[in-house]
């Protein structure tokens, strides 16, 4: 049998949570204790041993997001689900990424609360066998913050793809591979590392189209792959700076001079000391970033080929599209071509 703590005051949390007593011995929960804010849960969870805690979000002192944050210091594997009246879908959100385990407006759907307390059974089952063996301790929120320690400071970034696939057969490993709160976890976590990576290098968007896969840790690395393609490791910062600029403007007229006037230098050492840091000569690196952006733009299929030529300053459709065969293999027209072929088969694939 198990053990239940319900934590808060406000009138209709008291009035949902008297519902379950009805239900706690076909739920399997023993004894279910009843605290009125943030500090009684606290302290009760000291005290006592619980399986599951069901907080209101809304409660005086600290919300239940913040709740959360303490209960995670003292049991890191405890099951911990979340009330509101309303959808809350950020709080719902940061909760599951935070280790919420469920999620509930209210409880009058007998079954889909059975069905979660069924989940939190499971996984205090799973809970008692990994830890009884002493090798499995494992938090998403610590994972979360790992990854985005790295993307933040650009050390190891590589590494990311690697850390969440890792991450993920841990969240599976915890909550079970058909677990829609196994699934709904991956998700946010994905989120918010993919999230954080565009907030850091903002230029991506401009050379991603849209995702048509589900694996997220593939998606992890294509993204990294381009930034680390597209901005060397290891080269210094005012040079990143530089790059970046150019990567953020494709399509306005970025020419040495341009650059220099913005970066106070001399036209001839700028052109120098960008050669010799980077490996790239600076109108290779400029015409590199507009083909990147073609690319892009036709795999979207929004503009026509010369529509995508004059966006990006070439008023001769003919000499754009020798750059792009000479970049890429391909001419434009023979690039949409296949793109389509792919997106299309992707399509396919994910819908079978």
């Amino acid at each position: 049998m198990y053990h239940a703590l319900f934590a808060g005051n406000r009138e209709i949390f008291v009035t949902e949570t008297e519902k379950l007593r009805n239900w706690k011995e076909s739920a399997g929960f023993l004894t279910i204790t009843q605290v009125g804010d943030s500090d009684e849960a606290l302290s009760s969870l000291r005290d006592e041993h619980f399986d599951l805690i069901i907080t209101d979000i809304h409660m005086p002192k600290m919300t239940g997001v913040r709740l959360l944050l303490e209960i995670k210091k003292i049991q890191p594997a405890l099951c911990v689900a979340f009330f509101s009246e309303y959808s809350d879908f950020e709080y719902a959100r940061y909760g599951m990424i935070l280790g919420a385990f469920d999620y509930f407006t209210d409880f009058s759907d007998r079954e889909r609360f059975m069905a979660a307390i069924r989940r939190a059974r499971t996984f205090s089952e799973r809970k008692l066998k990994t830890c009884s063996r002493n090798d499995f301790i494992f938090c998403p929120a610590a994972e979360a913050k790992n990854m985005l320690a790295i993307i933040t400071f650009g050390s190891n970034f590589e590494r990311i793809p690697e850390l969440f696939e890792k991450c993920a057969k841990n969240i599976t490993r915890l909550f079970g591979e058909d677990s829609a709160h196994a699934r709904a976890t991956l998700y946010n976590l994905f989120a918010i590392v993919r999230a954080a990576i565009f907030a850091q290098h903002p230029w991506l968007k401009l050379y991603i189209g849209e995702s048509a896969t589900a694996d997220y840790a593939s998606e992890l690395r294509t993204l990294i792959d381009i930034i680390n393609r597209l901005i060397r490791p290891g080269i210094p910062q005012n040079m990143r700076d530089i790059c970046t600029f150019i990567l953020e403007n494709p399509e306005s007229k970025v020419t040495l001079s341009v650059i220099s006037s913005r970066f106070y230098l001399n036209n001839t050492y700028l052109s120098a000391i960008f050669h010799q840091k980077t490996g790239w000569r600076f109108n290779d690196y400029v015409m590199m970033a507009r083909m990147e952006r073609a690319r892009c733009l036709l795999y979207k299929r929004q503009l026509k080929i010369y529509e995508i030529s004059g966006l990006l300053g070439y008023r001769d459709t003919n000499y754009f599209n020798r750059l792009f065969k000479k970049y890429f293999g391909k001419t434009p027209t023979e690039f949409q071509a296949l793109s389509a072929v792919d997106s299309t088969a992707r399509f396919a694939s994910n819908g079978s």
